[in-house]
C-alpha cells in the first residue's frame, strides 16, 4: 500500500507491507462433570482399618480428553471427590492457557515470516485502489 498513514501522519515511510492470513481459533474446553467418570478405590498409606476395609479414594477420569485426576487425602469418598474433580477442572484450565498461548506462538511466527519489499499486488491511498 502507498499513501501515508493517518495513524502516523508526520512519518516519512509511505509504503506499508500488509499480511493476510487466516487462522483457526483453538477450542476451548468447557470442563462440565457430566463428561467426568469416577472411580473409587482403596487408598494407600496410614489409616489402618479406614484405608484398608474403605474405599475412599477417588479417580476421576475426563472421558473427552483422558485425563485422569486421583485424591485421597481426606476421609471421606465425598470430600475426595470434590478434591479430584477441582484437580481435574485445573488440569483443563492449564490445557485451555497451553493452546492458547501456542496459538499466540503461531501467530507472532506467521508475523516475522512478512516479507518486506517483495510486492504481490500495490494499492493506492487509503482507498486501496489497485496500482
Amino acid at each position: 500500500m502507498t499513501c501515508k498513514s493517518p495513524y502516523r501522519p508526520n512519518h516519512k515511510r509511505k509504503n506499508w507491507f500488509i499480511n493476510i492470513e487466516v487462522f483457526k481459533v483453538s477450542e476451548q474446553l468447557n470442563f462440565f462433570e457430566k463428561d467426568v467418570k469416577f472411580e473409587a478405590m482403596r487408598s494407600s498409606g496410614p489409616g489402618g482399618q479406614n484405608v484398608n476395609k474403605v474405599e475412599t479414594a477417588v479417580r476421576a477420569l475426563h472421558i473427552l480428553t483422558g485425563l485422569t485426576a486421583s485424591a485421597s487425602e481426606e476421609r471421606s469418598q465425598y470430600m475426595n471427590k470434590k478434591l479430584a474433580l477441582a484437580c481435574l477442572s485445573n488440569l483443563i484450565k492449564a490445557r485451555n492457557e497451553e493452546n492458547s498461548s501456542n496459538q499466540k506462538k503461531i501467530m507472532w511466527a506467521q508475523h516475522n515470516t512478512l516479507e518486506k519489499g517483495n510486492p504481490t499486488r500495490v494499492y493506492e491511498g487509503l482507498e486501496f485502489k489497485m496500482k
